[in-house]
């Protein structure tokens, strides 16, 4: 098996293995994105702390998804990533 693959984190922007992250996605006909490695569509990487979640804006989600961000599907994508965090034992 070869090496695990590099990601980069939209919050904070930093190269990382894809096993210390979790990936967003947006399938197409859902509200917000989901926290899921498997999902269909566009991924973005985030590492699974409070740092990392806490510093993301819908900028860097707009960026990641191509399209624009509301304050609900923001608060939404926040969740999903704390509820992540918490089942990995993110910190930080």
């Amino acid at each position: 098996m070869g090496a695990d693959p590099r990601r980069t984190c939209i919050a904070c922007r930093t190269a990382d293995s894809a096993s210390g992250l979790v990936r967003l996605a947006w399938p197409a006909g859902t509200g917000q994105p989901v926290v899921d490695r498997l999902a269909p569509g566009r991924g973005a990487w985030l590492h699974p702390t409070e740092s990392c979640i806490g510093a993301l804006r819908p900028g860097d989600l707009a960026r990641a998804f191509r399209r624009t961000v509301s304050p609900d599907e923001m608060g939404g994508a926040v969740a999903a990533c704390r509820a992540a965090a918490a089942r990995v034992g993110g910190s930080g």
